[in-house]
Formats: C-alpha cells, structure tokens, sequence
C-alpha cells in the first residue's frame, strides 16, 4: 500500500460534518424566518408607522425593530451553528511532525528525514457514533431554540396587544373623563347661579370639589396615556416619544365555538415544543453518555526517505468506568427532569388554555348583557330625566346624575371589551395559532403549527422588512 494515499485520506478527512438532515431543515427555517435580522440595526430600512396606525400596524413594527425577539433569534442561531461545533468530523486537528537525522553512513538528506502526520494527541479522535450523537445532540437544541423563537413572538405579540388594549382604554377613560368634567363644570355653575339667588353654600362647596377631583383624574389620565404610549413605542422598538395617536378600542376579533378551540387546544403551542425538544435532546445527550465505553482510535502514517514507511493506529481504551458511569447516571436523571418538566408545562398550558376560554366567554356574556340590556335601560332612564328637566318638572342633579350614570356604563363596557380581547390574545399565544386562523379553522381550515413555521403576520413583517 502506498502511504502517500493514506496521508492524503487523512488530509481529505478535515472538513467533515456528520450532522444529521433536520440540521439543514432547520437552517434553511432560521435564514427565511431571520432575514431583516442580518443588516445591524442602524442600516435597517424599516418604514415607519402611518399617520393613524393600527394594532396589526404596531405589531408588524415590533415583529421588525424589537431587540428582544431580535436576540431571541440571534440565539436561535447560534444553536445552529454549534451544531457544526458538536458534529465535525474529525473532532481534532492533524497534527504533522518532523524529524531529521544527525549519524554518519551513507545515507542521503531525503533518507534521514521523518514525517509523521496523526491526530492531535491531546485530543482523541473520536469514535464517529459519538460524534453523530453529538450532532443529533446539538440538533435538538438548536430545534429548541427555534420553538423559543416563537414563542418569543407570541409573547411579543401578546405583549403588543396588551400594551395596545391598555393605550385604548386609557384613551377611552381620558375621553369619558373630559365628558365627565363637562357635566362637573356645568353642575358647579348651576350651584353657583343658585349662591348667587339666594341658596346655601354648600352646594357649591361639594360642586367644586367635585369639579376639582375630576381635574385631578384628567390630569392623571394625561400622564397615564403619555407613559403608555412611551410603552408601547418601546415595545415596537422605537423611540418613547415617537408620536402615537390614541387609538379607538380595537373591533372584536372573532373566534370560533368552544368545541373547535378545545380541538384545537395548545397542541401547536411552541414553548411545549421546546419542551419537547428539550427531551429529545437529553435523550440523545443518555445516548451519547453511553457511548463512552467505546474506544477511541488515532490512526497515523509516517515515512523515513526511502527507508522506511509505516502505518498504525492508537487504540484508547475506557478506563475511567465511574465517570462514565456518573456520566450515565446524569443524564438520565437529566431526561427524567426534563420529561416531567414536558408533562406538566402541557397540563398548565391546557389549565391556563380553559381558564383564558371560560373567562372569554364570561366577558362576552357580561357585554351581551351590558349592551343588549341594561345600557338601554340606563339610556332611558337618562333621556326620561332630560325630558323631565326640559319640561321644568325635574331638577338639573338628576339630569347630571343620569348622564354621569351613561358615562359610568361606557367605561364599563368599554373595560368589558378590553377584558375579552385580552383572554383572545391569552388564547392564540396558548394555542400557538394566531386568532384569525383560529377563526379560518370553523370553515374546515387546519391551522399551522407555529412552532414550525411564523406567524402570517410575522412572516408579513420579515418580508416587508428584507423588501425595505
């Protein structure tokens, strides 16, 4: 056999992955799902909000510009690139000697020289079923990581929409509030045209202090929105004092019935799947642990001019049993912990999936009954009192009473409203499907899990952004 074929195998040798195929699935995954995260962020074309911005608007905004989904992705990977770390083959570098012989004889320069090209002996070169095991090790978590990264957008999403619901009901409290000081101004008038006839102070002693509490809430209000809005643009990843009218309360968004969302459930919810993940990877980490009894085997070639050649291999025999055998040990009790970790993260989720449910039907049922019911009895009794007061047979405090009454109910049924599309945004984020597929999935449509591929609206945002 010539030696020069086995150097050159060993040279050839460099460079290997024995990663597994899911790690160029799931790269492929990572590069569509990331690609407006590769320019830094100073060099991103991403287009501001317009004039009257939307949620959908917002959040597409955040799914660009936030940092924290931004670092999420970066971990992701990261992962990804470890898997090459893990599964490169050989584990360790070649390692070229040379030595040149100072005797007498009659020997030529080429003859007294030796080249001897092996492994790295500080290293050995692994078995190739450990590296495998590695690979599929790194594989899982880098799988993992990209759950997490979706995860990290339903939260962000959630986190929006909160955020979103909070600015509008503020806003909607600071509107109510402005109408609620009218009716104030208007009572402390009235009492002071009484003062002025005759009456006693006190009424307008209590009109102005009800006046001057409905400033002190107006003026409150003014600060909550501004902190809000600051939030808010926070979350979307802009500056705090970008400028962000105050929206309306959001259209409800529809659902389908219960027996399709329990169905659906959080059976695409993605930090399950990393979960999941997780527990295929300790599976494979027991898998690799045991197979640290197989020996290790250093293959070498070496030549002496002319002389001499000679091959062979260094066999490295496990002898360090108790580790290895504590090695074991570990990671099936790490396996253990992180199936019991997947078991009851799905019984929470499922919990919290019904409790989000049961609570967004109660928030239907109390604005069914608010809206169909007692707002036209209030709006009754207020426009009864008006025609009264018009009619000189009822006095002005029961005609403010009525209409503050009105401005009590809006704000109720305005946190009502609030309230249901919170337990929305808690649903789609537990389910791992956004609201509008869930709703797709009463005409026959199967949503897609989310773990495996981006929200519509946050694959909308990636190619807007690389378009930009």
């Amino acid at each position: 056999m010539d030696h020069r074929y086995a150097l050159l195998g060993l040279l050839l040798l460099a460079g290997c992955s024995l990663a597994p195929r899911e790690a160029g699935e799931e790269r492929e995954r990572m590069e569509a799902a990331g690609a407006i995260y590769e320019a830094p962020a100073p060099q991103r074309l991403v287009a501001d909000l317009p004039p009257d911005p939307q949620w959908r608007d917002v959040l597409r905004h955040a799914f660009l510009s936030n940092g924290d989904l931004e670092a999420a992705y970066f971990a992701w990977r990261a992962a990804i690139e470890r898997i090459d770390i893990a599964a490169g083959y050989p584990n360790t570098n070649i390692n070229v000697g040379f030595e040149y012989l100072f005797s007498g004889g009659n020997l030529t320069g080429w003859d007294r020289s030796s080249l001897a090209v092996g492994f790295d002996p500080m290293q050995n070169l692994s078995f190739p079923t450990k590296v495998l095991a590695a690979g599929r090790v790194a594989t899982e978590d880098a799988r993992a990581a990209g759950a997490r990264f979706a995860a990290a957008k339903f939260a962000l999403q959630r986190q929006v929409l909160s955020a979103w619901l909070d600015y509008a009901l503020l806003a909607e409290r600071s509107r109510i509030q402005r109408d609620q000081l009218a009716l104030r101004r208007l009572g402390a008038a009235a009492a002071a045209a009484r003062v002025r006839g005759g009456m006693p102070q006190e009424d307008l002693l209590m009109a102005d202090v009800e006046r001057g509490h409905a400033e002190h809430m107006q003026l409150e209000l003014d600060a909550a929105l501004a902190a809000a809005r600051a939030r808010l643009n926070a979350l979307a990843g802009r500056a705090a004092d970008a400028p962000l009218p105050p929206p309306d309360l959001p259209a409800p968004r529809p659902l389908p019935d219960d027996a399709t969302l329990l169905a659906v459930g959080t059976r695409d919810n993605p930090e399950l799947a990393a979960l999941a993940r997780d527990s295929a990877s300790r599976a494979d980490a027991l898998d690799l642990a045991r197979q640290q009894y197989f020996p290790d085997i250093n293959p070498f070639v070496g030549l002496t001019g002319s002389v001499e050649q000679v091959a062979g291999m260094a066999i490295t025999l496990a002898t360090t049993i108790p580790q290895i055998r504590a090695g074991i040990r570990e990671a099936r009790a790490t396996l253990r912990g992180s199936e019991a970790l997947a078991r009851q993260g799905g019984l929470d989720r499922d919990a919290a999936f019904v409790a989000a449910l049961l609570a967004l039907r109660s928030s239907e049922r109390q604005l069914a009954l608010l809206e169909a019911h007692i707002s036209p009895a209030a709006a009754q009794a207020a426009a009864s009192a008006e025609r009264a007061y018009a009619a000189g047979s009822g006095d002005l405090a029961t005609w403010l009473a009525g209409q503050a009454a009105l401005l009590d109910l809006r704000l109720t049924i305005a946190e009502t409203r609030v309230a249901r599309e919170r337990q929305v945004a808690e649903i789609e984020a537990l389910a791992g499907v956004d609201a509008e597929r869930l709703a797709a999935t009463a005409d026959g449509a199967a949503p897609s899990p989310a773990a495996a591929a981006p929200t519509d609206r946050a694959d909308t945002a990636s190619r807007a952004g690389a378009g930009s």
